[in-house]
């Protein structure tokens, strides 16, 4: 359904850049439709047509990342959004209302920020990707994402405990999270901790009961503890 929503709006945004050829808005939302539509070279000559009518404007180089990103282009992704976190900065100390600016920019540099850490992520530079995730919660330390993506850093770098707590800041902010509580139990799991784990995937049930993968984790725990009748149920 969404698909086909990007698809009907195409035509449109390519006429409206047709109309207004310098139309930064315009090409944006044309290279975001394409991005979703994975046409990701005609998403790039989109972004890059924004760039070259707005080049200090942080959103359009985070546009552009996002692009790279899902063409997997990883390393240009970065440069990219450090672009974007240089422009929305500079833009912000040189207004003569910094303090308002910097204040609405916040979540903007949070959201890039989100960003880069995804793509270090994808480059397995967990240590460099931490690192960002910290200055996320800097920026947003209400952020339920940000606390349940830096735990599955934590879990990559082996650093299991610390990841417990993450997951936990994760669920104090978002309790009805079944994702977060699905990532908590796949580490209480791999760490033996059965009870727990079982709790865990019971709150996962609780918030989606349709999550398969869920079911099957609930029986694996189940016959781990030796209740295989149980088990069996859910298999």
């Amino acid at each position: 359904m969404a698909q086909q929503r990007y698809a009907e709006a195409l035509p449109l945004i390519e006429r409206a850049t047709q109309l207004a050829p310098q139309s930064a808005p315009a090409w944006l939302e044309m290279a975001y439709i394409l991005r979703n539509l994975e046409k990701y070279d005609q998403a790039l000559i989109a972004s890059d047509r924004a760039l070259a009518i707005i080049p200090n404007a942080g959103n359009a180089w985070n546009n552009k990342g996002l692009v790279l990103f899902s063409m997997k282009q990883y390393e240009q992704a970065l440069v990219a959004f450090d672009q974007a976190l240089i422009k929305l900065s500079e833009a912000s100390s040189s207004s003569p209302l910094k303090s308002l600016m910097e204040i609405i920019n916040r979540s903007e540099t949070a959201l890039i920020l989100m960003n880069k850490a995804m793509t270090l992520e994808a480059l397995s530079r967990y240590d460099e990707a931490l690192a960002v995730y910290e200055q996320v919660l800097t920026n947003d330390p209400g952020s339920s994402h940000a606390w349940n993506s830096k735990a599955i850093i934590l879990v990559a770098l082996h650093r299991y405990d610390e990841a417990l707590v993450a997951y936990d800041q994760a669920l104090a902010l978002k309790p009805q999270s079944a994702t977060t509580w699905f990532n908590k139990f796949n580490l209480l799991s791999d760490m033996r901790h059965y009870e727990e784990a079982l709790t865990a995937i019971e709150q996962t049930l609780l918030y989606d009961p349709g999550f398969a993968r869920a079911w099957n984790g609930k029986a694996v725990i189940l016959a781990a503890q030796g209740r295989y009748a149980e088990a069996l149920v859910f298999y």
